[in-house]
């Protein structure tokens, strides 16, 4: 088995110093993309609550009986004028 070029000549406490070095940052990389991923998830989740909330005024319009639609749009005539 032939050694990396690179650790060649290298002390197993080298290698295992470097290879901890290597670990950490790959956690350090990964907590990036976790980061990334929560914030990126935060933002999807407050669209989807507002979107939800538009479908329910929306919905609710129509669920409404015709006199309580006829009295809102009365009343919004007269505070246009």
């Amino acid at each position: 088995m032939m050694a990396r070029p690179d650790v060649a000549g290298m002390s197993i406490e080298d290698e295992m110093r470097r290879e901890i070095g290597r670990l950490r940052e790959r956690l350090a990389g990964l907590d990036a993309e976790l980061t990334k991923i929560r914030e990126r998830t935060a933002q999807i989740l407050l669209q989807r609550t507002k979107t939800e909330h538009d479908l329910r005024v929306l919905e609710g319009y129509f669920n409404e009986d015709t006199e309580e639609r006829e009295r809102q749009t009365t009343l919004a005539n007269l505070v246009k004028k």
